[in-house]
């Protein structure tokens, strides 16, 4: 919480002594609000993980919704992010409508989550692919990156909270929470998440949850 907290104190006493920076220089203004904004996040994620690990689960509210136009407008969300580095950020969708019962919001968190933690950790003009399909009872959702890859010592812990690893410390900001939540809200909905990752090479996470049987569509 340190570096969102410092940010707003340091604009915010600046523009407090010196008004007319707001005109002059509104970055300052765009800083403490994105700063804002990271913190509340932040609080957000401590506060799920702490219902999660007393209650064992969030609310829940679940809705039957088509899984691809989700996915793709998560791709779509995420695609100034990675355009800023010129990342090529592809999505490979199921051709059928996936219609999956769940919490959509929770959803979104979630593949949302993976998204930017794989354009965050790819080198400029690297690669994110978002795969989303269906067989066998299962729904599988991978983000596949072309990223600075995790080493091998590291990976039983990536789910881990506060845990980041030590070599990419510099290259991106993070808290430390975004996999831990993913993991606990992917684990609510009765699925698994996994990662696999080659250093220097890039990081895939799969998830996969089960396909209710009221689900007749199939991947051609």
């Amino acid at each position: 919480m340190k570096t969102p907290l410092t940010s707003i104190g340091i604009y915010g006493e600046l523009i407090q002594k010196h008004p007319e920076l707001i005109t002059k220089k509104p970055h300052m203004a765009t800083i403490i609000t994105q700063s804002q904004e990271t913190l509340l996040d932040i609080v957000n994620n401590i506060l799920d993980l702490e219902k999660l690990s007393v209650d064992g689960s969030l609310p829940m509210d679940l809705e039957d919704f088509d899984l691809v136009p989700i996915v793709e407008r998560m791709v779509e969300t995420l695609r100034p992010q990675a355009m800023q580095k010129e990342i090529c950020l592809t999505a490979h969708l199921n051709p059928l409508p996936i219609i999956f019962n769940a919490d959509r919001h929770q959803i979104e968190r979630i593949i949302q989550n993976l998204i930017s933690n794989a354009v965050k950790y790819t080198p400029q003009k690297g690669e994110v692919n978002v795969t989303l399909r269906h067989a066998e009872a299962l729904i599988t959702i991978e983000v596949a990156d072309t990223g600075y890859g995790i080493p091998e010592e590291e990976l039983p812990h990536v789910f881990d909270r506060f845990r980041r690893v030590d070599k990419h410390r510099n290259k991106a900001a993070g808290t430390g929470l975004g996999l831990a939540i993913t993991q606990q809200l992917v684990q609510a909905h009765g699925g698994e998440v996994t990662v696999a990752s080659t250093e220097g090479e890039g990081t895939t996470f799969t998830i996969q949850f089960p396909l209710q049987s009221n689900n007749n569509n199939s991947e051609n």
